[in-house]
Parts: C-alpha cells; sequence; structure tokens
C-alpha cells in the first residue's frame, strides 16, 4: 500500500529542491539560446537538469547506493522519457504560437520564454517523471 502522507512529503521536497537546479538550467538554456536553436538550447538544459535530479532524488527517497545495470536503466529510461515529454510539449507551445499568434511570438517570446520552459518542464515531472520515480525507480 502507498502511504500517500510520505509520498507527498517526497513530492513537495522534490519539488521545492528541484525548483533551483530548474530555474539555473532554465537561464542556461536562455543564455544557448543567442549561441544556438531554441530547442536545442532547451533540450541541453532538460539533460542537464535531470543531470542534477538525479542526485537530489537519491537524497530525498533515501536511496543508498544502487549499482545494479537493472537500476541504471530504470533511471535511463525515465530521464529520456521526462526530457522526451518535456521537449515535445515546449515544442508544440512553440509550433502553436508560431502558427496561431505570430504577431505575439515576434514581440513577446524572449519575455515569456523563461514561464513558457518552466511550466512544461513542472507538467513533465508531475505527470512523469516523479511517478516514475517514485514507483519504479527509486522504489525501496
Amino acid at each position: 500500500m502507498v502511504d500517500l502522507k510520505e509520498t507527498f512529503k517526497q513530492f513537495m521536497l522534490t519539488s521545492i529542491l528541484g525548483l533551483g537546479s530548474k530555474i539555473l538550467t532554465i537561464f542556461i538554456s536562455g543564455w544557448l539560446d543567442s549561441y544556438m536553436n531554441h530547442a536545442v538550447a532547451n533540450f541541453i538544459g532538460l539533460s542537464l537538469n535531470a543531470a542534477l535530479d538525479f542526485f537530489m532524488m537519491k537524497k530525498v527517497f533515501k536511496v543508498e547506493e544502487q549499482e545494479s545495470s537493472q537500476f541504471v536503466v530504470r533511471y535511463t529510461i525515465t530521464v529520456i522519457t521526462a526530457v522526451i515529454v518535456a521537449q515535445l510539449l515546449y515544442m508544440a507551445v512553440h509550433a502553436y504560437i508560431h502558427k496561431y499568434d505570430t504577431e505575439w511570438e515576434k514581440k513577446k517570446w524572449e519575455k515569456y520564454v523563461f514561464w513558457i520552459r518552466y511550466m512544461t518542464g513542472a507538467i513533465a515531472y508531475g505527470f512523469v517523471e516523479f511517478p516514475m520515480h517514485k514507483f519504479w525507480v527509486f522504489k525501496k
């Protein structure tokens, strides 16, 4: 049986701690935007965020060092899935805005890209990454 109180505590703690790494990687993606395509910069930021989250989640889920191949495979699948979902959400938002509101895209994209990246990452985290980590990767 799932301990809902403990699960909620872990969700809140990983969300709060993940906020710092997420903001850092969004700023890195924003900085990279001036050097490369925004989608590539976003993907690099998501990948960096996934690496930082690994160490945070090991502490929150109180998992000892696990070097089994099964753990590595599960974690890798989870990270790849979460990054792909977040990237697809980000690209879908951009494609929608580009198709239906080009005026907004030209004038306001740069101003709101931080929040778009944050929200697509938060949606992917809440609905994909956290449940996979909690119930599949870091299970006790």
